[in-house]
Parts: C-alpha cells; sequence; structure tokens
C-alpha cells in the first residue's frame, strides 16, 4: 500500500507522490483546504506530514498540530519547518524559538509541561535543527573556501525545523 503524505501549506513547492495542499488554489495544489478548521482526514491514516513555512501564519497553530497529531498513524511522522524568530515579514502573527513545541514533548525530552497544555497529544523528538546563514556565506566559501555552511556557531539562526514522531500507542489524545 502506497503511504499517504501531506504537503499542508504547499503553495508553488510540489511535491511529487505527496497529497499538495493549501488554503489558495494553484496550479500545484492538489487539495484546497484551510488549517484554520480541522484537516477533512480520518484519525489515524497518514503517514508523514509536512509543514514548511506555515504555522507563522496561523494564529492558533497548537489547533494545527493537534489535528496532525489526530489524523497520522502511529508512528507517522510530522516534520515543521518555520522562520527562526522575529523577521520582519507582515504575514507572520507567530514567531518560533528553540523550545516552541515544548508541549507537544514528553518530560523527558523538553522542559516541565504546564497544566494548560497536559491534554496535548505528545509527540516524540526525533530531531531539532536550526539553520544559521551568514551574509555573503556563497561568496566566503567559494573565494575564500571558509565552509562556513558547515559550521552551526556561525551566522544568525534563520529556520527551525523540528522532526516528531506520533508515539506507536498513538500518545495522549
Amino acid at each position: 500500500m502506497k503511504p499517504m503524505r501531506l504537503n499542508l501549506g504547499c503553495g508553488h513547492t510540489y511535491i511529487p507522490g505527496w497529497l499538495n495542499c493549501d488554503r489558495l488554489p494553484g496550479p500545484k495544489v492538489d487539495l484546497v483546504l484551510d488549517l484554520n478548521h480541522p484537516l477533512p482526514f480520518l484519525d489515524d491514516m497518514i503517514d508523514e506530514i509536512l509543514l514548511a513555512h506555515v504555522l507563522e501564519h496561523i494564529m492558533s497553530w497548537h489547533l494545527v498540530v493537534q489535528d496532525c497529531h489526530r489524523v497520522l498513524k502511529p508512528g507517522g511522522i510530522l516534520t515543521i519547518k518555520v522562520p527562526y524568530g522575529v523577521n520582519g515579514d507582515p504575514f507572520h502573527v507567530r514567531f518560533f524559538y528553540p523550545h516552541s513545541m515544548a508541549l507537544f514533548l514528553a518530560e523527558g525530552h523538553a522542559i516541565k509541561r504546564s497544566l494548560e497544555v497536559d491534554g496535548f497529544p505528545v509527540f516524540i523528538l526525533e530531531d531539532m535543527r536550526i539553520l544559521r546563514v551568514f551574509p555573503f556565506t556563497w561568496h566566503l566559501n567559494k573565494y575564500l573556501r571558509l565552509k562556513l555552511d558547515r559550521n552551526p556557531f556561525i551566522g544568525r539562526p534563520s529556520e527551525i525545523t523540528w522532526v516528531l514522531r506520533k508515539p506507536l500507542d498513538g500518545g495522549p489524545a
């Protein structure tokens, strides 16, 4: 059986073999849906979900992550990519930092969960990366052979990626 994969908020980024979904119709959009409403999929039916540069545009982003947990199969993967912190984009309604997903992680993987998020579903943190950019990196790498793009400590944080896995037992709903 072919895995069911969702590219939510795809925009112009079409991924072959995935169901590419966006709020607006377009030539690379397979399904039009609004992430401010529940996803139109049954519980535990999706293998993998990508949310790349979407959550920063959604006021109640935590509800989207909760709904992704609902539709993911046990063991399913949710990959989230967002800009790091404040970046001046007038269409961003939320800003993210390394601990922003802590409310969806078990205590062993994150800061202590507060009472207000006790009912939130729990994911397992598979990976968390921060992409850093340095002005003129391409030029410095090419002409001075500095390899700045391989150093995780040089440059300003630009993007955070979390790879989350739904527990095999489904975890708290």
